[in-house]
């Protein structure tokens, strides 16, 4: 009859946070778009707000490639 979710499954949980996390990339991806169409209507660099948000990415990594 169809899929059914055990919730305390770590195959369940592992899909469900996986969903979780492409709807937080999805929103934070919203609000990196936005923030790209302020730095183009005030005139500013849009390279030098996306490299400040990769470093901070990479430092939350621990530099890791």
């Amino acid at each position: 009859m169809g899929v059914q979710l055990i919730p305390a499954a770590p195959e369940t949980r592992k899909v469900l946070n996986r969903l979780a996390r492409e709807q937080i990339k999805l929103r934070l991806l919203a609000d990196i778009r936005f923030d790209l169409a302020v730095c183009e209507i005030e005139g500013w660099d849009k390279l030098e707000y996306l490299n400040e948000l990769k470093s901070m990415i990479d430092d939350l990594g621990g530099g890791v490639k």
